[in-house]
């Protein structure tokens, strides 16, 4: 009876132990497997830590190139200072246009008026001088004439008082013959006076004519300076209004990109700043994160220490590492999403500082074509 009994509690003991054994064996075999899963998320955490890193590094790159654009910029301001400059010498270039143009108006006015004067007196000086010089020489003609005529008249009352003496058909004859030269020679005189007064009003028709012809000419110059006064200061008002018109087209442009620029610094700060928060946050949560996962890795760690031969808490300790392990699944799905935001952002911080970039090259090429 005692050997029968005995062999039924020597049979059960070894069959508890070996299914005890394989249980342990098994909790082994999935506690390695659980420390390689997280030996791999671990790994993982670390290359999201340098991946992260290398991100915030980039970010904090950007982050400064943002406030060196976002700065009160020297460059900008000598830029603005520059385009404020060139409007002012614009405006002052005009005015000194418009002044010049306005004084070389006058100036050719006076001069035209001066000619006009000038050439109005000399032609009268002109004719005044003709016709006085043609009356004195005619005068003095007339006046030759009529002392001729006078001495001839003399001769002639001598000839017949000499030769009222002689036989009276002598003298008849001597006195008709003396008459008839003389009556000749005063016909001539007279003819010659005729003559000479023809001559001189012709002389006078043709000063006259003279002064006619220089008083239209005179005329027809007043009238071409006049029209070319007129010229000038149509000439002038169209380049009072293109200068205008100039002026207030920069103003506008130089106003319309100032405010653009600033704009765009503006909404690069608010941008800048936006980010600077996120990348504040997740330091902040990543550095809980990592603190977290050390400390259940440790607590894990522990747990798998102190376990020992007992199968439930091997069981619980491994429910525990799957819990962990899912926990930590899902925070490196969260730190991956979160790094794809922080690259988005970067991305438009990149294509943000291309606009500025391009909007200031604009602005200095604008510049450079106004300075020539």
């Amino acid at each position: 009876m005692d050997t029968l009994q005995a062999d039924p509690l020597n049979s059960t003991k070894p069959a508890n132990i070996t299914e005890l054994e394989e249980m342990n064996k098994e909790a082994d075999q999935m506690l390695k497997q659980k420390e390689k899963e997280l030996k791999a998320y671990t790994d993982a955490v670390r290359e999201a830590e340098k991946i992260l890193k290398g991100l915030q590094e980039t970010v904090n790159a950007k982050t400064a190139e943002l406030s060196a654009l976002s700065a009160p910029d020297e460059n900008a301001e000598n830029e603005r200072r520059l385009i404020e400059e060139e409007i002012e010498r614009l405006e002052a270039s005009h005015q000194k246009e418009m002044q010049r143009l306005q004084q070389q108006h006058e100036d050719e006015m006076s001069s035209l008026k001066a000619d006009f004067q000038q050439t109005l007196n000399e032609a009268e000086n002109w004719s005044n001088r003709h016709a006085e010089i043609t009356l004195q020489e005619k005068m003095g003609e007339l006046e030759k004439l009529k002392q001729e005529a006078i001495e001839a008249k003399q001769q002639l009352n001598e000839t017949t008082f000499l030769r009222s003496r002689s036989t009276n058909v002598n003298a008849e004859a001597h006195g008709t013959m003396t008459q008839k030269a003389v009556a000749d020679q005063i016909a001539k005189l007279e003819e010659q006076l005729s003559e000479l007064t023809s001559v001189t009003r012709e002389e006078l028709r043709d000063s006259r004519a003279k002064i006619d012809e220089c008083v239209a000419a005179i005329e027809l110059r007043r009238q071409s300076q006049a029209a070319e006064i007129k010229r000038l200061e149509d000439e002038i008002a169209q380049r009072k209004e293109r200068y205008a018109a100039h002026i207030a087209a920069v103003r506008e442009q130089h106003q319309l990109e100032r405010t653009t620029l600033e704009q765009s610094i503006a909404a690069t700060n608010a941008r800048a700043e936006n980010t600077e928060k996120i990348i504040s946050q997740l330091e902040a949560h990543h550095e809980a994160q990592l603190a977290e996962v050390l400390g259940d890795i440790e607590s894990m760690r522990r747990s798998m220490e102190t376990s020992g031969g007992r199968s439930s808490s091997n069981a619980a300790s491994v429910r525990q590492a799957a819990r962990e392990i899912q926990k930590l699944s899902e925070e490196k799905t969260g730190i991956i999403e979160e790094t794809k935001m922080i690259e988005t952002e970067i991305t438009e911080l990149d294509d943000e500082n291309a606009k500025l970039r391009e909007e200031l090259n604009r602005l200095r090429a604008r510049l450079s074509k106004t300075k020539m």
